[in-house]
């Protein structure tokens, strides 16, 4: 989202005083054809550049005969003009470049973003000043909270089994580690060794005396009793064990699964399990600590991670924001 930038005779205008209601303040608005009945909600500010304004709006679609409703967005561009007298912002140029239906085809979306091109330009909006200046406000406060982050769907993993995840960011990097004679991994907070006596073979700490061993850094990794002493030695001294003894072995130890991009990992306790969520619109994901939902109507998967929902048409992805 570009910065806002509110044209200079708009400021001028607002150094006025009082302001008038809006001239045209109806929503939703409802287009009625012989085949659905189309209804757009009242449009969100995205930017506003000198006179171009853009923004986006919820939209449903009901086609004849049906009782419930298909929910998208509509994205709108136009150009503000201002009337001195009146005090009111009036749009004009009003084009739909495209709108987002899940399932629905690119000649059925375009034949709905020509639709709203045709309608909406008859419907006179106009709206206050005051409004606008708000609506500008509430656009750059979200655009400074927005901005910090990456909304890029990371790679999410389902597993029905106990398991851990081990970043690395990047490929591994391995490196000496001083009067050692051991190299580790040095891009990672876990502490991953090398044997220095093999080169196919890595040892994992995962704390609670239990590590593994594995080929690779990317695995397969499975628990072993015994280490070799120079990598033992690695071990917070707090928590130092004699190399020689056998480590307890934990009676069912987690898979490790290891990420080198941002993952994101969501485990269930066995086959996933689902229950009915209100009025049975939702199933919500029983037996996992994560948060995740199958809406019913689309049949599409929501997961909520780091406060970013992101969905998909199956667990497999592809994942979008």
């Amino acid at each position: 989202m570009k910065k806002t930038a509110i044209p200079f005779l708009v400021l001028a205008i607002l150094m006025g005083q009082g302001a008038v209601a809006n001239a045209d303040d109806e929503w939703p608005r409802e287009i009625s054809t012989d085949e659905k009945l189309v209804v757009l909600y009242q449009p969100q500010l995205d930017t506003l550049e000198g006179d171009k304004l853009s923004g986006r709006a919820a939209v449903s679609v009901t086609p004849k005969g049906a009782t419930e409703p298909i929910f998208g967005a509509a994205w709108i561009e136009a150009r503000i003009n201002t009337d001195l007298n009146t005090r009111t912002v009036t749009l004009s140029e009003i084009t739909i470049p495209r709108v987002r239906f899940v399932d629905a085809t690119d000649e059925q979306q375009k034949e709905l973003a020509d639709l709203l091109t045709t309608e909406m330009p008859a419907w006179d909006l106009s709206m206050s000043l005051d409004r606008l200046t708000a609506m500008v406000e509430i656009a750059d406060n979200r655009n400074l909270i927005s901005g910090g982050f990456d909304d890029t769907p990371p790679k999410i993993i389902f597993t029905d089994v106990p398991s851990v995840l081990i970043t690395i960011d990047g490929e591994p990097q391995l490196r000496d580690l001083e009067e050692t004679g051991v190299k580790t991994v040095v891009n990672t907070p876990f502490l991953i060794a090398q044997d220095p006596k093999r080169e196919d073979r890595y040892y994992l700490y995962a704390g609670a005396d239990t590590w593994y061993q594995a080929p690779s850094v990317m695995g397969l990794w499975q628990v072993v009793k015994k280490v070799p002493k120079e990598i033992a030695k690695l071990q917070p001294e707090d928590e130092e064990i004699d190399p020689e003894d056998e480590a307890d072995t934990p009676s069912s130890p987690p898979e490790i699964v290891v990420a080198t991009e941002a993952t994101e990992l969501i485990v269930s306790d066995g086959q996933p399990q689902y229950a009915p969520l209100g009025e049975g619109d939702l199933l919500v994901l029983t037996n996992s600590e994560s948060d995740a939902l199958i809406e019913v109507a689309s049949q599409r998967t929501f997961v909520l991670l780091s406060g970013r929902w992101f969905a998909a048409k199956s667990m497999e992805g592809p994942w979008e924001f």
